[in-house]
């Protein structure tokens, strides 16, 4: 059979088709809803296994209006916000850890991690961290690691104590923003303003490896699902 001109029907059809196709992968879903939070929102994190979800807000959206610095607990069906919790000032972004049902949000100012208890919606715990946090992220073992802006540090978090065990240093890194977790190879993968994107070992703090990166990220994604088994333990350094 002989190739496919662009001009015949039956190419015509195979590019329509492939047309089609990536519109229907790619269509712009529709809004359902509209969740008002009490100022400005800066990050959310699901809980779908609660029915809710919380999302940080920094300021209010009235100019001349007191600030506000909370989380907002809105429920997932209604879309309707049923408690709004008090933390330190500003407070950016935000993860669930499933090991604990716990809440950990990044206070960038007053440089500390606010932890929250998902079942009573309540504050557990307000940890100093010693420099300005960009994200959170979990492990899914019982670890949650912060990336600090200003000291181009990992804190890492035994999940189940709300505390501090260990920092990391991230070598080349100046200015880490972003953080993604590879759950399968144990790897943190950091990008930083100095255009650096560094590997490192989650478990032991080395540097697996140091690549080029566009500068000024703002966000990662996760890499894989997270498998069930024992974690190692984590001593502060």
């Amino acid at each position: 059979m002989g190739p496919h001109r662009h001009g015949s029907p039956r190419a015509s059809g195979v590019c329509r088709a492939q047309r089609n196709h990536r519109r229907r992968r790619y269509r712009i879903e529709k809004a359902v809803g509209v969740i008002h939070t009490s100022g400005y929102t800066h990050g959310i994190a699901i809980v779908p296994s609660y029915g809710v979800g919380f999302a940080t807000v920094g300021k209010s959206t009235a100019s001349k209006a007191k600030p506000q610095h909370e989380v907002d607990v809105f429920d997932l069906k209604t879309l309707k916000i049923v408690k709004r919790i008090s933390v330190q000032d500003d407070p950016d972004a935000i993860t669930y850890d499933a090991v604990t049902h716990r809440i950990y949000v990044a206070n960038a100012d007053p440089a500390v991690a606010t932890v929250i208890d998902v079942p009573t919606k309540t504050i557990v715990k307000t940890v100093p961290l010693g420099g300005h946090p960009e994200f959170p992220i979990g492990d899914g073992l019982g670890h949650v690691f912060y990336n600090m802006n200003d000291t181009n540090k990992v804190v890492v978090f035994d999940s189940r104590k709300a505390t501090i065990v260990k920092r990391f240093s991230l070598g080349a890194c100046d200015g880490p923003t972003a953080i993604a977790y590879d759950a399968q190879a144990r790897r943190l993968l950091i990008p930083c303003d100095n255009g650096k994107l560094v590997i490192l070992d989650a478990t032991s703090g080395d540097v697996v490896a140091t690549l080029r990166s566009p500068s000024n990220p703002t966000a990662s994604l996760g890499i894989r699902q997270p498998k069930r088994r024992s974690s190692r333990p984590f001593t502060e350094k």
